[in-house]
């Protein structure tokens, strides 16, 4: 097909069109998600207060990681253990410097960052919008101060050594996205159903006496991810997964143990429901 100089630019202004509404509708979603809102609130609010204060931070990004998690276990018709838990992980990144050079650039000859541990930072589950905002302004802070001893240390080191035969910039530059989906509603874990369906799994082996220990566990997540920076982008989606797992073990007349397993690995939802129940309700 071919399209005239004049039908190319009415396609692209549509094109041009569908994601100007796109992005208006993933910002009216987002506006109904308490956490988001308090995300993009919070990194517009510092990256203002270190653009006043001039510290040369050229980009401020959070990410937290909403994970629920759900584990099963059980032994020869028996649960072991049931495990529920629910956090938020936040993750800060400041950039001083520019997309060139900031503090991210690889110090050459110098590997004393390489083994270092931070703890995670845990967000109330609540949407409390006071205590959010003063975790991630302290960790802000923190990471802040981080960056400008690291900035210090690339100036000295690219001044000290031979010129990099990478010119590759330190980062690069990307254009505005709002994407939002809206959050999981679980249908799928139901604590007590998947405790039968364990027992009955496991308690299949009691019948076989060459099988001395016989197994079933489910471990069940569901991921919401945000990303927000000071640049407007502002990201929000789900994953989810299921691993249920079935092992049995017996020994040989020599006394070679004998190892048996099966387990099934989903994502997709529709693909979680069929995989790990075969199908059933």
């Amino acid at each position: 097909m071919y399209f005239t100089p004049s039908k190319k630019k009415i396609f692209a202004f549509l094109i041009i069109i569908i994601i100007c509404i796109s992005n208006i509708y993933a910002q009216t979603k987002a506006s109904d998600d308490p956490l988001l809102k308090i995300l993009q609130s919070e990194v517009q609010k510092n990256k203002a207060r270190f653009d006043q204060d001039n510290t040369g931070v050229y980009l401020l990004s959070y990410r937290v990681e909403d994970r629920i998690e759900h584990n099963l276990k059980a032994s020869l018709g028996s649960l072991l253990y049931a495990n529920n838990t629910h956090e938020r992980i936040l993750t800060v990144q400041v950039r001083i410097g520019s997309y060139d050079l900031d503090n991210f650039h690889e110090l050459r000859d110098d590997f004393s960052n390489y083994f270092t541990y931070q703890e995670d930072i845990n967000l109330p589950l609540d949407d409390d919008s006071k205590a959010i905002a003063q975790l991630i302004w302290k960790e802000t802070d923190r990471v802040f101060r981080e960056a400008q001893l690291s900035f210090e240390k690339v100036k000295a080191n690219v001044a000290v050594k031979s010129e990099s035969e990478d010119h590759a910039p330190d980062f690069s530059y990307a254009p505005q996205v709002v994407y939002f989906e809206e959050s999981l509603i679980d249908t799928f874990y139901n604590q007590s159903e998947w405790t039968q369906r364990l027992k009955a799994l496991s308690g299949v082996f009691t019948h076989n006496s060459d099988v001395q220990k016989g197994t079933a566990s489910l471990s069940y997540s569901i991921v919401r991810k945000y990303y927000v920076n000071s640049e407007k982008t502002s990201i929000a989606e789900n994953n989810s997964y299921c691993h249920l797992y079935i092992s049995a073990e017996g020994q040989a007349d020599d006394g070679m143990v004998l190892p048996l397993y099966k387990s099934f690995f989903a994502r997709r939802r529709p693909d979680l429901q069929r995989k790990c129940t075969g199908g059933s309700n």
